[in-house]
């Protein structure tokens, strides 16, 4: 008999794995093009669908309807976790139509892409997407960096670009596959103490209150309501929500408005005061002195670091020059 050593899950492997599982991931929809430019194409708002992108060619413009916006090139991946609305654009004055008028495959453009939608058969909002961002992108740097992910995605375009017995099939269960590495990615560069929330998953009170947090971090949370939210007592709340978490309810409930306001700052140019507003400060200098106070940096410095580290970054530099990378 040969033994095999399985490694132990820790409880933050088995608390994230149970929480995709719940998903119910396994309803995606895609379609690969190869668009040549100029193209502009309009995806609307999903709902409770998420949206997903995959870039194996050439290079496109996103842009959500809240003002997101960024590149993205060959390699790189977006999750709009959310459904938000938003365009894919070669360029961004390009001319946009809706998705709905692109008519059949296009093939032989420079810009190949995978679009689509997961659809998710969890009932309501989930924590695990509660979490993320309005939009994810796993660049093909951090890709590359994951072998998993490079073999998921190679065998995805194989499936895509050829057509096989069963294509339709495989390409689904890849697709699902690629949410999860997307997710993990997203995961790897969030701090430990951030993601410290997953442990707390398999509490219904705990995961109906970090789910409020993270679909409304504005909100006028109070230790009094969050405990309401769970079902709990005030003081119970208190404990077994800082002990599982590994902060104050209060605590990370401004830890996640001060997220929220350095990705808006970083992915928009939104003035300070209209971000303020949007994640839950009563004024931009309120804003401005908790955001120095956690970053040590300013929100005019953080946001012109972060833009001047974009444009003098290698994939910056490879988009300004039109070069095209490969995703492998």
């Amino acid at each position: 008999m040969v033994s095999v050593a399985i490694t132990p899950v820790t409880p933050f492997e088995d608390a994230l794995g149970q929480s995709l599982r719940r998903l119910a991931i396994g309803h995606a929809q895609s379609a690969y093009n190869e668009l040549p430019a100029p193209f502009g194409v309009r995806f609307p708002s999903g709902g409770s669908a998420a949206g997903f992108h995959m870039v194996f060619a050439g290079r496109c413009w996103l842009s959500t309807e809240s003002g997101c916006q960024r590149w993205l090139s060959a390699g790189d991946l977006a999750l709009l976790p959310h459904g938000s609305g938003h365009v894919i654009a070669d360029r961004p004055e390009s001319h946009v139509v809706p998705y709905t008028a692109l008519k059949g495959a296009v093939r032989g453009g420079a810009n190949a892409l995978l679009c689509g939608t997961y659809k998710f058969g969890a009932v309501g909002k989930d924590p695990v997407l509660a979490l993320l961002p309005e939009v994810v992108v796993v660049p093909a740097e951090q890709v590359r960096d994951s072998p998993g992910f490079v073999a998921v995605l190679n065998a995805l375009r194989a499936e895509i670009t050829a057509a096989r017995p069963g294509h339709d099939a495989v390409v689904s269960s890849l697709v699902d596959a690629s949410f999860i590495y997307i997710v993990r990615a997203w995961l790897a560069n969030q701090d430990p103490v951030d993601a410290h929330w997953l442990t707390a998953l398999r509490d219904p009170g705990l995961s109906r209150c970090l789910t409020s947090i993270h679909t409304n971090p504005k909100g006028p949370w109070t230790v009094a309501g969050l405990a309401s939210v769970a079902r709990m007592s005030r003081a119970a709340f208190a404990r077994r929500f800082t002990q599982l978490v590994g902060a104050s309810p209060l605590a990370y409930v401004a830890a996640r408005r001060l997220d929220q306001a350095a990705r808006l700052l970083r992915d928009s140019d939104q003035p300070l005061g209209a971000i303020a507003s949007a994640v839950g400060y009563e004024s931009e200098f309120a804003l401005s002195r908790a955001f120095k106070r956690s970053r040590e940096l300013a929100p005019g410095r953080y946001r012109a670091m972060h833009r001047g580290a974009e444009a003098h970054s290698p994939s910056a530099m490879m988009r300004r020059g039109g070069v095209s990378r490969s995703s492998s």
